[in-house]
């Protein structure tokens, strides 16, 4: 998967989980796209927090994402997710005292 669009499987929980708000249809999804918040907190590796602890910062934003995503607005989830992901991490050293 890559930041062009979700797979059909993502798409298939991402109705389940719009549908049901089935905890495991989340979990799915956020690991299913756990490749792509990796690849967006790279970018702010070498700003002197651990990758890690920017990863734990940007699942969070995913989970945001995942749970405030309206499919009907017509984007597709990582349209909407990496804008959210990046601001968590934003905020994260904001919040911190560091400069982004």
């Amino acid at each position: 998967m890559g930041f062009d669009g979700d797979t059909s499987e993502a798409r298939e929980l991402l109705d389940i989980w719009c549908d049901t708000r089935s905890v495991d249809a989340r979990d799915q999804l956020v690991a299913e796209h756990l490749p792509m918040v990796r690849r967006v907190c790279r970018r702010f590796g070498n700003l002197g927090e651990p990758l890690e602890d920017l990863i734990q910062i940007g699942t969070i934003g995913l989970l945001k994402a995942i749970h405030k995503y309206d499919p009907s607005r017509g984007n597709s989830l990582i349209a909407f997710a990496v804008p959210v992901i990046v601001g968590e991490v934003k905020n994260y050293f904001r919040d911190h005292g560091w400069a982004v």
